[in-house]
């Protein structure tokens, strides 16, 4: 490279100038190639840490996630080797080879371990085979001592009953949350009984496509999706099963067909959470066949209006329940009404993902009986409101809730916003240190 300072005096001007470039491109492209290289060991391991995960729906990609940061450089190589908790995410299928899943542990030091168990469609044999002759299940045997969280993945009947019956060599002891999906096919209704015992330690559980009857008395959260009128389950099978996990606290069940035969309600007084979509009257017949005093939260999605009537025959037995959100279509005023006047002590409301309709009728609700709410706290709209119906209703509120807060989309946002608080903190409703109002595009908030 040629020394501008000495030889400037014998070049023209396009000359230097294109040196110059010549210059400052060769130290871009030597920063774009060791850009990362020179960074501390702590900040690149920090970097690792927030690699996105996306283990639980496509665990594949993360192991070659990690190995793609391993083969950048011997560096990183060596970084990656020494950060255990890369390596906690294991997953066993019938393209594993056992010598690479024994480093891969080794790797993974002392850590808690997430295992990922899958087995492809019975019609290919020979990678069922591999799966079996391998007995790959065995290399990871010995490690269960430190997995917290198991995914079981059949995609078929067939291949989920050959991946349960291989959990019974294990010890699933410090086993807390266990994932489970089946394909088509007869429907599974027994966990392992490694993670079903009277010694099991799992306390949550999520199913799609399985009629789970034997749950584990440790059991605090269970969520169940996608069982169809199929495979559908009788009202008092699923009580009986529900009853063998006297701590549940929480409840979910998303389009979930329960046949219901008219018996005596089942009490479940530890659960405080329930969350149920539904779409047909089967799906909703869990509502007519349980008795919940000690419900606080519920989440409610359905877009049959007639299913609205058992939400209201089961609020009807006394759960006092605090938080609410809705995502219901074709309510009228008057089911909503009958829907509210059951709940006294409503602290928070969020509509989720509603139309427009609930919006109109909710509010339409609160400025006819805001006595209804006299201990509303929170109040969150998933739909635009104008900003003078915000301040209506704000208006109507504060005189029976004062401490009621108001999260809204509204409609001309920045204006909008301006208006609702120049009006409200005019008429001596709100002031900004008591008082907020949240407006802008509201991103979706679990209670």
């Amino acid at each position: 490279m040629i020394d501008l300072g000495q030889e400037h005096e014998r070049l023209d001007w396009h000359t230097i100038a294109h040196l110059h470039y010549v210059k400052v491109l060769c130290s871009f492209k030597k920063g774009y190639n060791e850009p990362i290289g020179s960074l501390p060991e702590e900040i690149l391991r920090d970097i690792f840490a927030l690699t996105p995960d996306p283990f639980d729906s496509a665990p594949e990609k993360w192991l070659s996630t990690c190995q793609r940061l391993r083969s950048v450089c011997s560096v990183w190589r060596t970084i990656v080797n020494s950060s255990p908790y890369l390596f906690t995410k294991i997953l066993v299928d019938e393209k594993a080879h056992p010598d690479l899943l024994r480093r891969w542990l080794a790797l993974s030091g002392t850590m808690k371990l997430c295992v990922f168990f899958s087995l492809g469609p019975d019609g290919d044999e020979s990678t069922k085979s591999h799966f079996v002759q391998k007995n790959l299940v065995s290399v990871i045997a010995p490690y269960m001592s430190r997995c917290n969280k198991v995914f079981l993945r059949g995609h078929t009947y067939n291949s989920a009953q050959v991946l349960f019956s291989a959990m019974e060599d294990f010890d699933g002891g410090s086993v807390r949350v266990v994932n489970v999906a089946a394909g088509p096919g007869p429907h599974i209704t027994k966990l392992p009984d490694v993670f079903a015992s009277s010694t099991s330690g799992v306390q949550r559980i999520v199913a799609e496509r399985c009629a789970l009857f034997n749950l584990p008395s440790s059991l605090t959260s269970l969520e169940l999706a996608n069982i169809t009128p199929g495979r559908c389950v009788t009202s008092p099978e699923f009580c009986a099963a529900l009853l063998h996990a006297p701590n549940l606290e929480q409840l979910v069940v998303i389009y979930v067909t329960i046949l219901y035969l008219d018996r005596p309600r089942t009490e479940l007084p530890s659960l405080t959470s329930l969350v149920i979509c539904c779409s047909t009257s089967q799906e909703a017949g869990l509502l007519q066949a349980i008795d919940l005093p000690n419900l606080q939260k519920l989440k409610v999605h359905t877009d049959e209006p007639d299913i609205f009537a058992d939400f209201i025959d089961m609020l009807s037995h006394g759960p006092h329940v605090a938080c609410v959100s809705l995502s219901i279509y074709t309510a009228s005023l008057t089911q909503m009404r009958g829907f509210f006047l059951l709940l006294p002590e409503l602290r928070s409301l969020h509509t989720q993902g509603s139309d427009e309709d609930l919006e109109t009728i909710l509010v339409d609700l609160i400025m006819r009986w805001p006595a209804m709410f006299p201990y509303l706290e929170q109040l969150r709209f998933g739909e635009e409101l104008e900003p003078d119906i915000l301040t209506d209703l704000f208006h109507t509120l504060a005189s029976v809730s004062p401490r009621v807060n108001i999260v809204s989309p509204i409609c001309d946002a920045k204006e909008g916003h301006r208006r609702v608080q120049t009006m409200l903190l005019k008429d001596g409703i709100i002031s900004t240190e008591d008082r907020l109002i949240y407006c802008g595009h509201v991103r979706e908030i679990d209670e």
